[in-house]
This record gives structure tokens, C-alpha cells and sequence, in this order.
């Protein structure tokens, strides 16, 4: 597609457009719940129950602390037994992640062409720090990505310190070459003041800049409000009728009526300017990059 200027910045979502965060999220939490309702002898049903209240009321569905919180977890255990009285389901939550943190397709080579380019490479999700970061590593985009911008972490519960659930160094969970930018909290897409700021930040022209996400209503209308290039990634797998969806709007931070606007076939103002039906990589087939 040829623009008034070649595309020098490439602002993409992560969930969903990079990686498939259902697989994910459920190749961890389905293990981790089993392992939980095992070790206190709990029906994962009531368990289910708790889970989605705390994770409406720190508004994530991943959340980094969610043992500490549970009722059922608290009656029984003090809070600096937790960890090690879980062990075994926060091991199997970790591995399932780490398994099925993969990058979709196509994404990696296109991702390479266009820094060869001198693009600059952007990163903006909605997902907390620590999870965004987690696979970002994992896909070994740390360092591809020139900038990646997310919401902060939840802090631990007061009884709680980092260390006392981390293993590892502190170092060991940061990225050590993309630059981390903290959104605001609380705020999530569609946010074109947001998307705006990362233009001031890399001092962009909106018409050298592409936006690409995979939903129309949060990253499409966004990005048509800010004036940037906007593209659909309509590549992923369809996700509602899969059991991993079922369980993920069992224990979501959604409330009802998110969950019945995320089955709706959702429109933006404006049709999107390009849509993705075959990968990542179609970028490079529809418009033209540069510095």
C-alpha cells in the first residue's frame, strides 16, 4: 500500500495479534487450578467462585498473588507457608505458560525484515507488566522490540514481600534490551491519549506510523482516532465455542456484560484500512517500509 511517507514505526499489540493469549493463560491456569483443588480437597466449582471475585476486584485475570488471597488458601495456611504448601501448583502454572508461550507464525522473520529496515518497534498492551514481560522474554523478542509499553504490576499483599514468591534475582524478570514504559494504571485501550503520547515519545508523524492489533472496536477505532495507519489482525484462532474460553469466563475479570460484548462481531466506526486474514507477515506484502 503505498503512503504519502514509507512506515518508520510499527506500534503492535501483544496478546492476540503476536501470541494466542487464550492458549496460554489456559495452558497454565488449567493445571494450576487441578493442583489447588487437589491439595485442599476443594471441587474446583467453589474455587472457581473465589478466583473470579479477586481477579474483578485487581481487574486481571493474571494475577501474580491470587493464592495469597483465597479464602479457602487462608483459612488453612499462614501467609509465609503458601508458596511452599503450593509448590507444586505454581511449578505446573509456570511450565504450562512456559510451553505454550509461542509466537504465532511468521511473526519473528517479519519482525527481523522490518529492523533491518530501521523501523522502530513498538509494543503497547493492556496486559500487566510482569506477565507482558514474562513473554516477551520467552519469545525472544527482548531486544527485537525497540519499546514496550503495559500497566504497572499489582504490589503484594501487605503480608507479603517480592521475595517471598520470587526465586529468582530481581534482575532475572526485567527485560534487559527493550525499553519498559508504564502505562497508567487502571487505564486500559481503547486510550488514544495513550497512543498519542508514544507518538510524542518517539517524536512520530502520525502518517509514518502502523498500528496493528487484533481487536477493531479497542485497537482498530483507537488507532483511527489517533490518525495513524490502522490494521486488523484477523489471523487468530476462533476462540468462543473452545472449553479453554468456558474457563477463562468462569474465573475473568470481566464483568457479564464484557463477556457478552467479546462474543459480538464487533464493528469500528470505519472499516479498518488493511486486515491480516493469513499472518503477521502479510505487513510486508501491503505496505511499504523505511527510514
Amino acid at each position: 500500500m503505498k503512503t504519502r511517507k514509507p512506515i518508520a514505526f510499527l506500534i503492535t499489540d501483544l496478546d492476540d495479534t503476536l501470541w494466542d493469549w487464550l492458549e496460554i493463560w489456559h495452558a497454565g491456569f488449567r493445571p494450576f487450578l487441578d493442583a489447588v483443588s487437589q491439595k485442599l480437597q476443594l471441587p474446583a466449582e467453589k474455587l472457581k467462585t473465589e478466583i473470579r471475585e479477586i481477579h474483578q476486584a485487581e481487574g486481571t485475570s493474571e494475577y501474580s498473588f491470587l493464592l495469597g488471597k483465597m479464602p479457602s488458601v487462608r483459612e488453612r495456611f499462614a501467609p509465609d507457608e503458601i508458596v511452599e504448601q503450593f509448590r507444586d501448583a505454581i511449578l505446573a502454572h509456570r511450565e504450562g505458560r512456559r510451553r505454550a508461550t509461542r509466537l504465532f507464525p511468521g511473526v519473528l522473520k517479519t519482525l527481523m525484515e522490518l529492523k533491518s529496515k530501521g523501523v522502530v518497534l513498538v509494543a503497547y498492551s493492556d496486559s500487566l507488566s510482569f506477565y507482558s514481560k514474562r513473554r516477551i522474554r520467552n519469545t525472544n523478542l527482548d531486544g527485537v522490540l525497540d519499546f514496550a509499553y503495559f500497566p504497572p504490576d499489582h504490589g503484594p499483599p501487605p503480608a507479603l514481600e517480592l521475595g517471598d514468591v520470587r526465586e529468582m534475582p530481581g534482575d532475572y524478570y526485567e527485560l534487559s534490551k527493550t525499553q519498559v514504559r508504564l502505562t497508567p494504571k487502571g487505564k486500559s485501550k481503547p486510550a488514544p491519549e495513550i497512543l498519542k503520547k508514544i507518538l510524542n515519545d518517539l517524536s512520530a508523524d502520525e502518517d509514518e506510523v502502523l498500528y496493528i492489533g487484533d481487536d477493531v472496536r479497542k485497537d482498530v477505532g483507537m488507532a483511527q482516532a489517533v490518525g495513524v495507519h490502522d490494521v486488523f489482525a484477523n489471523y487468530r484462532p476462533e476462540k468462543h465455542d473452545l472449553p479453554s474460553y468456558q474457563l477463562l469466563r468462569e474465573v475473568s475479570h470481566w464483568t457479564d456484560e464484557m463477556v457478552k460484548l467479546d462474543r459480538l462481531i464487533r464493528k469500528p466506526e470505519k472499516e479498518p484500512t488493511a486486515e491480516l486474514g493469513r499472518g503477521f507477515h502479510q505487513l510486508t506484502e501491503i505496505f511499504e517500509f523505511g527510514r
